[in-house]
């Protein structure tokens, strides 16, 4: 359900920066990876995320995977760093996802809490369409977009969730 667009709304912010809208129950979300910007909008608690999959400036293949597999065995629940080690590219991008927009659902950021959670789900080894499941008493809905970012929604509970393109040029 879509809140009404016929009404201004006040979007304040927790302390920790969970973005949330004063005196009525619509969840806001936002997240962005180099040139997209996502914002989820919707009448229940939601956290979004998206990243960009790329190498960074001079880094190999190679380099990229050893650097993601690290941070994978240093953030991520034992079973989440498992599954990344058989392709960190890839899974790295979907396991990261799902945890942050976790996280943002939950309010609490990233913090020592981080490595405790587990979204792994068997769903996330489908490489397309959008990926649902349930974890840590949450739901999740993902997709890779554009080829090479991922993105992923949390929330209370199931959902119908619309992608809506508003791509603008500057000129």
């Amino acid at each position: 359900k879509a809140p009404s667009f016929n009404k201004k709304y006040e979007v304040n912010k927790t302390e920790l920066g969970k973005p949330y809208v004063d005196g009525e129950e619509i969840g806001v979300s936002v997240s962005h990876s180099d040139e997209y910007f996502v914002c989820a909008v919707g009448m229940l608690n939601i956290g979004v995320d998206i990243e960009h999959r790329k190498l960074l400036v001079r880094e190999s293949k190679e380099e990229m995977q050893v650097r993601l597999n690290g941070i994978a065995k240093r953030f991520f629940h034992p079973t989440e760093s498992k599954y990344v080690l058989g392709d960190p590219i890839d899974r790295f991008f979907k396991v990261w996802t799902a945890k942050e927009s976790l996280v943002k659902h939950t309010g609490e950021g990233i913090n020592d809490n981080f490595s405790r959670y587990c979204v792994y789900s068997p769903v996330l080894e489908k490489e397309e369409g959008i990926r649902r499941w349930r974890a840590e008493g949450k739901y999740f809905w993902q997709m890779t977009y554009c080829g090479d970012y991922e993105l992923c929604l949390c929330s209370d509970e199931e959902c119908a969730v619309s992608v809506i393109n508003t791509m603008t040029k500057q000129l």
